[in-house]
């Protein structure tokens, strides 16, 4: 649920985008990009941060609760880690993160790794529907756009699939007056499968919650 934000926020979101404009990075490092949704009222998942493999310490990982964590190597010059090897499902054990990390300090020589972030694992439904990837970006054309389609490893097979017209919602903020965000959600696929019922199957979550989420960003 995203909260009422101010000069703080702002002024902490403008410092991550400057810091990423000044390295010329084209992508934000995950820990950044977790950064500003936190500013902006969303919760991520609970996460640690270290550089080296060895860094990460016992005490530390007890404050990730579950009995499986997610290990994810920070690259601003890797947008898809699933396919490089750079993000692995864990137990909850330290020697198994220290050998994952040093794999990938391996396997990403040639990357520009910068460290690992260590998140909780959040359990979901993984069937079609049970995620939804929610963008906003800058088009030179129409300023602020915000996207909405499927999430997931299939996300882009399911984005080519879908009719044109109903495999994402996009939206400017500039020109959205309440309705038209609330109505193009409702009309996309991915989106109807996760916030209402079929099959005697409850919604996964109201659409309110996610009309919220893109108000936010």
């Amino acid at each position: 649920n995203p909260r009422v934000w101010g000069w703080d926020e702002m002024s902490e979101i403008a410092e991550i985008l400057e810091r990423a404009r000044h390295r010329r990075w084209e992508c934000l490092p995950e820990p950044d990009g977790f950064a500003i949704l936190a500013a902006l009222g969303l919760t991520p998942p609970a996460a640690l941060e270290f550089e080296h493999p060895d860094d990460l310490a016992p005490e530390e990982l007890a404050s990730l609760v579950g009995e499986r964590v997610v290990l994810k190597a920070v690259c601003p010059d890797l947008s898809h880690k699933t396919e490089a090897g750079a993000v692995s499902i864990l137990p909850r054990q330290i020697e198994a993160i220290r050998a994952a990390a040093r794999k990938m300090v391996s396997d990403l020589a040639e990357r520009s790794l910068q460290g690992f972030l260590l998140q909780e694992w959040i359990d979901y439904d993984q069937d079609v529907g049970g995620a939804l990837m929610v963008s906003l970006r800058w088009d030179r054309e129409f300023g602020p756009v915000l996207t909405c389609g499927p999430g997931g490893l299939q996300a882009e097979i399911l984005g080519q699939d879908l009719k044109a017209d109903r495999g994402l919602c996009l939206v400017s903020p500039r020109v959205d007056r309440g309705s038209s965000l609330n109505s193009a959600l409702a009309a996309t696929t991915a989106v109807k499968l996760m916030t209402t019922s079929h099959r005697q199957r409850p919604p996964r979550l109201p659409c309110e919650t996610l009309v919220g989420t893109h108000r936010a960003l």
